[in-house]
């Protein structure tokens, strides 16, 4: 305000002249404007504001929302608050400070103890431990322990995956198969020595559409992990070591391939056709050789195993190292076939025995096989042998080679003609039907045996004989009926060059009687027709053809 005496600047204002009673007057108003004033006793750190009647000044704890100490402020809040130079907020670690508004303006950035949390207005970035972000949310860590981000659900875990589960969220807006990448979780590097991308990526992890999201139906999502080769040069090289497509299946290799099942390994292209769909479980693809190794140590087995829902193993493959000896297993039989080195044993044959193959079937002989005959062996405490099925119009061979002739020696059976046919240097030399053995023409047979004993014997001197027999059959060439009575002969039983001999072995004479056979002639005659032999006489049937006998003899007439 300004007067005669101030003004308004609050100076005192220059007179010309001045009275006594006017300075009374100014003495006193002075004094009634310090009555208003509160007194200063109890007031300390305390404002001052005008009374609500506006009539006198008043001392309070609170002003608008600003506390004194720890009284609480008094309802009401500031419009504006602008506050220009350093700042400080609380005097102690304990103090809060708490803003209600919606939004909070920091047009020049903001930094909480020095890069603990900053905010980078700028370029809209935010830093964890450091001053300087350089993405949306930049976090940095000092040190190689502890984690640098924890996401923590306090309450107890989900049981079950929804939309609403806590966790970390990497979206992409309107995606599909072209537009198909989430953010990725990227793994790199940072150094002074890069001049052209620092930090440096080598790894990434990321989401592909597998469907256009276009409506709430569609949603299929794969994973795709990428790696980088070393000296990739400045541009980089990743590439997709392993995909996790959409339906489940796995496909490690072949980035941008189809898994063709449920684990696919591509190392290169084979060009095969699509595995079949009763063992795609896991593909192994090559361009070249492939395969699959199982380590062990030299003490133990490696196992491949087939089970089902009754047993875990009901079949398998296993090599034991201790042995050197690979199995193959069915069932209970843990040996049914062994593969060492140089040999095979099937169905538990001893593998102390040196053979090439070597097959038990019920027990064991005990016997040793002899070197010379050690290829293939069958092993038994009953009856065994070897089979050869074939369709019953074909021959079945079994065949000795070496190496001037891979068929030096065979032994067929011709199922046709029923015979085994024995055969040397390409040439049958001889067949054994049901009822005879032929040599081959030019053929001829050794006996080794010079002085048999038994009619059983090849070269046996002696007649075979047959008992009393009324008609003659096959079976009597080369022999001797021992007849009591008549005995016919009928047409084409026999074949040309057949011998049959005929022994009267009683005291009456009876008839060699032509029964359908063509002829039956008297020898030394050109008498025909049945003949007589006399009581204990012995005549020799010789069979020219098929069709014609003729009949000479002791007693014969």
């Amino acid at each position: 305000m300004s007067n005669d005496y101030y003004n308004h600047g609050g100076y005192p204002a220059t007179r010309s002249a001045g009275t006594s009673s006017l300075a009374r007057a100014e003495f006193a108003a002075l004094a009634a404007a310090f009555d208003k004033l509160p007194t200063m006793s109890g007031n300390g750190l305390k404002l001052v504001r005008v009374n609500a009647g506006g009539t006198a000044l008043e001392s309070t704890s609170s002003l608008d929302g600003i506390a004194i100490g720890s009284t609480t402020p008094a309802a009401g809040a500031f419009t504006t608050l602008s506050a220009t130079g350093n700042v400080t907020l609380g005097d102690a670690a304990g103090d809060t400070l708490t803003i209600n508004g919606t939004a909070v303006a920091i047009p020049n950035g903001l930094n909480f103890d020095s890069g603990t949390l900053a905010i980078d207005s700028s370029t809209n970035r935010v830093g964890v431990g450091t001053a300087s972000p350089s993405h949306r949310l930049h976090v940095t860590n000092t040190s190689d322990s502890g984690a640098v981000i924890r996401v923590a659900n306090t309450g107890t875990g989900a049981t079950s995956l929804t939309q609403t589960n806590g966790g970390l969220w990497l979206t992409a807006q309107a995606m599909n198969t072209t537009s198909k990448y989430t953010p990725a979780v990227m793994f790199g590097s940072t150094d002074t020595d890069f001049t052209t991308t620092n930090p440096k990526f080598g790894a990434v992890i990321v989401g592909e559409a597998a469907d256009t999201y276009s409506v709430d139906t569609n949603g299929g999502m794969s994973l795709a992990f990428f790696t980088q080769p070393t000296a990739p040069g400045a541009a980089g090289n990743l590439i997709e070591r392993m995909h996790i497509a959409a339906g489940g299946n796995v496909r490690i290799g072949g980035a941008g391939a189809a898994a063709e099942g449920s684990l696919h390994v591509i190392e290169g292209t084979s060009g095969g056709a699509a595995p079949n769909a009763a063992a795609n479980t896991l593909v192994l693809d090559s361009a070249g050789s492939t395969g699959m190794t199982i380590r062990s140590p030299a003490t133990a087995s490696g196992f491949i195993l087939f089970g089902d829902e009754a047993s875990s193993v009901v079949g398998g493959v296993q090599y034991d190292h201790t042995t050197d000896v690979l199995y193959l297993r069915a069932g209970a039989d843990t040996d049914m076939v062994g593969v060492a080195a140089g040999s095979v044993y099937m169905n538990g044959f001893n593998q102390s025995l040196a053979v090439v193959l070597g097959v038990r079937d019920t027990g064991s002989s005990g016997a040793t096989p002899s070197t010379a005959a050690d290829g293939i062996v069958l092993d038994a405490s009953v009856a065994t042998g070897i089979s050869i099925l074939t369709p019953n119009n074909v021959t079945a061979t079994l065949r000795f080679g070496d190496p001037d002739n891979a068929s030096a020696g065979q032994v067929q059976y011709n199922h046709s003609a029923g015979q085994i046919n024995l055969v040397a240097e390409g040439t049958t030399r001889m067949s054994i039907a049901s009822a005879e053995v032929t040599l081959a023409s030019g053929v001829e047979l050794t006996l080794a045996d010079v002085t048999p004993t038994t009619s059983l014997s090849a070269g046996f001197r002696a007649i075979p004989t047959l008992s009393n027999t009324a008609t003659a059959t096959k079976a009597g060439v080369g022999k001797c009926y021992l007849n009591t009575a008549a005995i016919t002969i009928n047409n084409s039983v026999f074949a040309a060059g057949d011998v049959v001999g005929v022994y009267n072995n009683s005291a009456s004479s009876f008839s060699i009687t032509q029964g359908t056979i063509t002829t039956m002639r008297l020898g030394g005659t050109t008498t025909t027709g049945s003949r007589t032999l006399a009581a204990r006489g012995y005549a020799t049937l010789f069979f020219p053809t098929a069709t014609e006998c003729v009949v000479f003899g002791a007693g014969v007439s």
